[in-house]
């Protein structure tokens, strides 16, 4: 399960992943921050 959304308190966006095997959790984390930050990049 994964849940990406902007902060309602501080200037940030949050990337939430859940999964039963902790390496797709860095797994899946790294690649979302990835995709975001390259998408910020193009702004």
């Amino acid at each position: 399960r994964h849940l990406i959304r902007y902060s309602g308190t501080e200037n940030k966006l949050r990337i939430l992943v859940e999964h039963q095997d902790k390496s797709e959790v860095d797994r899946w984390s790294q690649t979302f921050k990835a995709a975001v930050e390259a998408d910020f990049e193009s702004i």
